[in-house]
């Protein structure tokens, strides 16, 4: 659970009038409340118990909203909303981190409580027009009394410390952004804009055994440059521009997404990276093998509920077991190829789910390995009307039923009739209703037109070799790799028509100690495809490397030290 304690709030509600007196028509009448919170913290509570104040420190926090009261001529938004942060400073761990999700999609997820219809005993054609005429009537309201919304978020400082332990006793990185700007509009037409920027955002590594010079991880330009400078205080003529723009529009007869990154720079330090997305992703951790993650607890196979045979024998321990999509029989093992299922005179019940609409859909239950038999024995399915469509089968596998094993197959056929008289009056009534509406591919519900930008302007990638130096190194051995170039990738779609264009411009890589290991090179790709067309282009211009021995074993080293991290994440920066 979460505890959001608001501490000091002060509320202001002004109304007015604006644009004119009351007795005018084209008057604004207007709502207008500010709330002011000082002393505002949070606290998540794990396994029952209440943990540390989240929030160490937050001033600057504003929240505006207007609202009108009366607009005849829609002048002003329906809603409007403000909020402003000056100084926002918080500790998560990853077990806070997971209930704070936890408690937001249980949340967003929860099945309205409605009350009942009381159109359920009309004849379903009478109700399918009355639902059309409500609709048309619905689109013409909407056009005549046309809304819009907006929100706003802008964020002076936010620094978030990412810790793992419920005690935060492992530090792990320190996320911060400076000058955060969100902006977002919505309309009663289903029309959106969300436009964002970031001016700065920085992400360190806090571990304790992180050396001082790899502790910045992804930063601006100007920022890491100030790092060389021997006086921070000076600009010293680097450029300050806005690290992160996105923009993005939803029409009814488009989408366009824009997203340009400029100059960033990252130190690529995969032991560092894997634990950030773990933090954030913690089923990426069955992947990386950490200790962790060999937890029997955290093993997905020991926690999920599906029933695995990997003996020859599997004796059935309980009256009765229901087999459904959320818990499947799964035949399969290692140097088996025949395996018996002993029911031990109990019942298998095969269940069918519902989908979002109500409607029952059916998926794999029972799934046998390639090669593999599989050979009931003492049970009694039920509802085995489901066994032709809900085993999966894979090449050479079989399953044989018999009643000389004492396997006795029954079809719930009450249920299967009323099952299927609902469903052939849901498809009637889908499909009178359908008839009634315009067509999908109609112009007003085709999406005609989508675009996606993106743009990074001067990235710098560096690689470094994390080892320690040894007796018999060299003292010119290379210990860097740093890559940059210039990207942009276009695609749009209208109706069946693509088109595509990537370029990589100025792709150069050097070695730490000043080697041109590849020299500057473009690459272009291009595709479209157009009234059935496709063509395809690369292009490329001269490609000069320069390869020495020192660069080729750390090339080596960066792949060992890869590795190594995905299998065992103990390489130390």
């Amino acid at each position: 659970y979460i505890q959001l304690d608001l501490g000091q709030l002060k509320v202001k509600n002004d109304f007015s009038w604006h644009g004119g007196e009351e007795s005018d028509p084209s008057a604004v009448r207007l709502d207008v409340l500010h709330a002011e919170i000082n002393g505002i913290n949070m606290t998540v509570g794990v396994n029952g118990t209440l943990g540390k104040c989240m929030i160490r420190e937050g001033h600057g926090i504003n929240v505006g909203v207007r609202r009108s009261l009366r607009d005849v001529f829609r002048k002003v938004p329906m809603l409007s909303m403000k909020v402003q942060i000056g100084l926002l400073h918080a500790v998560m761990s990853d077990k806070e981190y997971n209930v704070i999700t936890s408690c937001i999609s249980t949340n967003l997820s929860e099945t309205p409580n409605l009350p009942p219809s009381f159109r359920e005993n009309v004849n379903r054609t009478k109700e399918s027009i009355r639902l059309l005429a409500d609709k048309v009537n619905l689109n013409n309201h909407l056009m005549l009394s046309r809304t819009v919304v907006i929100m706003t978020v802008n964020v002076h400082y936010a620094l978030l410390e990412l810790c793992n332990g419920p005690d935060a006793e492992s530090p792990l990185a320190e996320l911060a952004l400076e000058g955060l700007w969100v902006s977002y509009r919505t309309t009663s037409l289903f029309e959106m804009d969300l436009y964002l920027s970031i001016l700065k955002l920085s992400i360190r590594d806090i571990r304790p055994d992180t050396k001082s010079e790899m502790r910045l991880m992804l930063g601006s330009y100007s920022e890491t440059s100030k790092l060389n400078t021997p006086d921070p205080s000076s600009d010293g003529g680097f450029s300050n521009l806005t690290m992160l723009i996105l923009d993005y529009r939803w029409r009814s007869s488009f989408k366009s997404f824009v997203i340009r990154v400029q100059q960033p720079r990252i130190l690529v330090v995969l032991d560092f990276l894997l634990p950030v997305v773990e933090y954030f992703v913690p089923s990426i951790g069955t992947i990386t093998g950490r200790e962790e993650s060999l937890d029997p607890k955290n093993d997905p196979l020991m926690t999920s509920n599906d029933i695995v045979l990997c003996g020859p024998v599997f004796l059935q321990r309980e009256n009765v077991i229901q087999l459904s999509p959320e818990r499947q029989l799964i035949v399969d093992g290692c140097d088996i190829d025949e395996f018996t299922y002993d029911g031990c005179g109990g019942t298998i019940s095969l269940c069918e789910e519902l989908d979002k609409k109500g409607q029952l859909y059916s998926e794999t239950i029972i799934i046998v390995g390639r090669g593999k038999k599989l050979r009931f024995k003492n049970v009694k399915i039920e509802n085995g009307a489901l066994l032709r469509k809900c085993v999966y089968l894979n090449t050479g596998s079989s399953y044989s039923i018999s009643a000389e094993d004492g396997v006795e197959v029954s079809v719930l056929e009450t249920s299967f009739n009323n099952d299927e008289d609902n469903r052939f009056q849901s498809e009637e009534y889908n499909r009178q209703f359908n008839a009634l509406q315009p067509a999908a591919g109609s112009p007003s519900n085709q999406m005609l037109n989508f675009t996606f930008e993106a743009q990074v302007v001067s990235p710098e990638f560096t690689f470094c070799d994390s080892s320690k130096l040894t007796m018999d190194d060299s003292l010119h051995i290379e210990k860097l790799l740093r890559a940059k170039m210039d990207f942009s990738f276009m695609y749009a779609s209208k109706e069946k028509d693509i088109w595509a264009r990537s370029v990589v411009k100025d792709l150069t890589i050097e070695a730490g100690s000043g080697l041109l290991v590849l020299e500057p090179v473009d690459f272009s790709w291009k595709y479209t495809s157009v009234s059935e067309k496709t063509n395809i282009i690369l292009t490329s211009s001269e490609i000069c490397i320069h390869l020495s021995l020192g660069v080729a074993s750390l090339m080596l080293k960066l792949q060992n030290q890869t590795l190594a991290a995905l299998q065992f994440g103990n390489i130390n920066p």
